[in-house]
């Protein structure tokens, strides 16, 4: 997604944050959870989201990817 919105030629990119990470079902080779993101846009056109795939950092380490 933040790839595509640099490529708009004259647009800033958002920002995006992580603001909660809550932990659900652990298992052996992954784990499910749920987290809380923030997308500050400072442009005056919106971004229409319809579904999102990202890596997590948390202190500049790789937690893991999430998709929505």
């Amino acid at each position: 997604m933040l790839c595509g919105c640099a490529s708009l030629g004259g647009l800033e990119k958002p920002e995006v944050s992580l603001v909660d990470v809550r932990l659900g079902e652990l298992k052996l080779l992954e784990t499910a959870g749920a987290a809380t993101i923030r997308l500050d846009n400072e442009n005056a056109e919106p971004l229409h989201v319809e579904g999102l795939v990202c890596k997590l950092y948390v202190d500049g380490k790789r937690i893991g990817k999430g998709l929505s």
